[in-house]
């Protein structure tokens, strides 16, 4: 799963190591200039420095038509996959809100199996 976040500094700094531990791909959206204050632990600090390490995470500044074409085949990468079984899934859940805790995992095994062909 891909997520993007707004801002780099010290809470979405925490925010995004979370993410990344929790197998997502992450994308932090800065301004040219970051106003962050504690800077030695922001991501936001990639932007100054072209690449920064917090917790032993590296994060590095890539140019807007850089991240796009990484996004991009990240995606064609996913469409190539047979996701069947996590769309039919996906579509039991969102079409019945109340579904049970057994067909949420079935869909969580589903992404799972997804991300590991």
């Amino acid at each position: 799963m891909l997520v993007v976040i707004r801002g780099g500094g010290d809470l979405a700094t925490g925010i995004a190591l979370r993410l990344y531990r929790a197998k997502m791909q992450v994308v932090i959206c800065e301004a040219a200039s970051p106003t962050s204050i504690r800077r030695t632990v922001c991501f936001s600090e990639a932007v100054r420095l072209g690449e920064t390490v917090v917790e032993g995470v590296a994060a590095r500044r890539a140019d807007l038509e850089e991240a796009i074409r990484r996004v991009r085949a990240r995606e064609a990468a996913l469409q190539s996959r047979s996701a069947a079984p996590y769309h039919r899934s996906l579509r039991l859940l969102r079409a019945h809100p109340s579904a049970s805790a057994k067909d949420f995992a079935e869909a969580l095994e589903a992404l799972k199996k997804l991300g590991k062909d």
